[in-house]
Order: structure tokens, then sequence, then C-alpha cells
């Protein structure tokens, strides 16, 4: 049985979630990583107590939130790794859903960009050969959503298959409100994201032509000189979104 090199997970609230993700592990992780985007006292009575649990548990805390593009693509930088999974906090592994990710990742990681199961980025492998072809994800997209959106384009375009591998239940947030419970957890992270979110569709726009899934482009913004794995960090874009708190 090949162990899972990286697993990785982003966090900002909900340390009781980031437990609950734990407990559902049932396959074996050399080296599990969590960057601690938030200041939340909840993350860090759970992260002390996974690490006074663990021997395999490592912390990185920026200082600033590096929203969900950056920590990927810090993990991917700092570990090297022929494939990382990555995970929510707020997902919750069912029997055998590690396994089946990690089996084909193990089998296809030298040809094949992405491994999903039933909850796309939200738990996945990425490989890399992934990195290698499509670049990092683009961080203009801050804090959250459509960064991943944009990473499938650019796979697309460069020519990098994904694999979805069946028969995986993984869950992914909680009853009643299902999804992401870093917004639906707090009433200001929902509203600015609102803003956050908005401005990255038109930075989407703006470097594809069109929204997901509709792109127009096959250059970033349109200028054929500009290779699709390639972006610039944007202090302007930025400005607009870091307004989170975090």
């Amino acid at each position: 049985m090949n162990s899972i090199p990286v697993l990785a997970s982003l966090i900002v609230n909900r340390g009781d979630l980031l437990l609950r993700l734990v407990e559902s592990i049932d396959y074996p992780v050399d080296k599990f990583v969590i960057v601690d985007n938030g200041n939340d006292p909840g993350v860090k009575e759970a992260i002390d107590k996974l690490i006074a649990e663990r021997d395999n548990v490592e912390v990185f805390r920026p200082g600033k939130n590096l929203g969900v593009a950056g920590g990927w693509n810090w993990v991917m930088k700092n570990y090297e790794a022929p494939w990382w999974f990555i995970a929510g906090n707020d997902v919750k592994f069912t029997p055998g859903d590690m396994e089946k990710l990690a089996a084909e990742a193990w089998n296809k990681h030298e040809t094949v960009g992405k491994f999903f199961g039933n909850q796309g980025h939200n738990a996945y492998i990425i490989t890399k050969f992934c990195v290698d072809k499509a670049g990092y994800y683009d961080e203009n997209f801050y804090p959250a959503y459509l960064e991943d959106c944009d990473h499938m384009y650019r796979m697309q375009l460069t020519g990098v298959p994904a694999v979805n591998v069946q028969d995986c239940n993984i869950i992914h947030g909680e009853a009643p409100s299902w999804g992401s419970t870093t917004i639906y957890s707090n009433p200001h992270f929902r509203v600015q994201n609102g803003i956050t979110h908005g401005i990255g569709f038109y930075y989407y726009k703006h470097k594809w032509g069109g929204v997901n899934a509709k792109e127009t482009y096959k250059h970033p913004h349109n200028d054929e000189k500009n290779d699709p794995k390639d972006w610039e960090l944007s202090e302007d874009i930025r400005k607009g979104t870091d307004i989170w708190g975090i």
C-alpha cells in the first residue's frame, strides 16, 4: 500500500470540522499539512489537539490570509512530491474514498493532472505533471472562488487530462447548509464574498473573454505572447479583494 505523500488542508474557521476531517482519514498519510489562513481561537485549539495526538501534522501560519490559490500554491512549492491531496477542512471522507483516489494517483500521476471524487476541488489530487504543464493557481482570484475554474481551463488549453474517480462519497459541509462552512458560519465573510466573487468574475472575463465555461480566448488577455499557464499578481485587484479582514 503506497501512502499519500502529502494531505493538505486550508482553514479559516470551524476547527471542529477540521477534527471531523482528521477522524475520517482511513488511509496512510506521510504528512498532514495545515495552512491556518485565519486567526480563529477554535482553529488554534483544534490544531494544538492534533499536534499533541499525531506525529505527522505540520502547520503553517502565514500571518495573513493567503487565499485558496495562494495556500494551495504554498503547499505545492514547499513540499516536494509527485502529487498532493488537497482537502477542505469542512469535508469528511467515507470509508474507501481516500484509497480509491490514491490508487488512481499512483497509477496515473505521470500523465494525468487531477483526480476528483464526488466533491470537485473541495477534495482532490493534483500532480506535479499538472503543475509543470498548466502552472500554479492564479492568485488574482482572492481569497476564494474561480481559481479552480481558471486552472481547469488552463489544463484544457495545455492538454492536461483529469480523471473522475468513481464510487466516492465524500461529504462537504454539514446540514442544513451543505457546502462551504467557511462562509455559512460567518455572516461577515458571506457578505464580503459577494463582493470579492464579483471582482473575480470581472477578472475572469477580462482574462479569458467570457465567464467560466464560456471562455473565448486561447491566451490570457487575448495576447498570444502570454502562455496559458502564466499569470502576474495585480496589486490593484488585490486591493479590491483584500476586504475579509483576515
